[in-house]
């Protein structure tokens, strides 16, 4: 299989230490790029520019810098479709989009765009057909992405785990040194999107 680059893009490298930590002790080969914040538009367009200049980057994952840790190694993930998009609980930022979603058992039913997986022919592809400004946000985008072109959501947290709305010991449990869910999955990268507190993740 291709190897895999974990992507992540921010303005302050040394905030993206916690992530850049949990990367380096997994065994990750990853990328982060530091440019300038012009809104969440700038993740994807900062990607796209360097799949771009990396043609031999043929899969990636995206991280959100600052909220996102890697609680498992390389060998875990066994991902076999085009594309895996983290969910969540919270249909944002556009609630009436609600309906629109596939009908599914999870709660975990929306995309997250904080951390996904996707092989850079289709994410290229996606761009070329998509006027991203930098000032755009990078989730009404990965949204409509999602819904248009029936990109894999990872319903049962297999890979991706979004903490925003959810709490310990009621929505998931700490087994060992990782989170497991209701659905048994001990997910790869944990993300506290919507401020959601990390502290107790870090310390495992």
């Amino acid at each position: 299989m291709e190897a895999l680059k974990i992507i992540s893009v921010c303005d302050d490298r040394s905030r993206a230490h916690q992530l850049e930590r949990s990367l380096q002790k997994q065994g990750y080969d990853y990328e982060i790029i530091q440019a300038s914040w012009r809104g969440f538009g700038t993740k994807l367009n900062q990607t796209y520019e360097y799949l771009m200049q990396n043609p031999d980057v043929k899969r990636f994952i995206f991280v959100d810098g600052y909220d996102t840790y890697a609680m498992g190694k390389p060998s875990e993930l066994n991902i076999v479709s085009d594309s895996l998009i983290s969910t969540e609980i919270n249909c944002w930022p556009d609630a009436e989009r609600f309906e629109h979603y596939p009908h599914t058992k999870s709660r975990f039913k929306f995309a997250n765009s904080g951390s996904y997986y996707m092989k850079s022919e289709l994410f290229k592809s996606l761009m070329q057909k998509t006027n991203v400004s930098n000032s755009d946000d990078d989730q009404r985008i990965m949204t409509d992405w999602v819904l248009s072109n029936n990109l894999q959501l990872d319903y049962e947290q297999d890979v991706f785990m979004s903490l925003c709305g959810i709490t310990l010991n009621k929505d998931y449990e700490i087994n060992g040194k990782r989170l497991l869910t209701p659905q048994f999955t001990m997910p790869t990268f944990v993300h506290g999107n919507g401020k959601a507190n990390m502290e107790h993740i870090y310390i495992l």
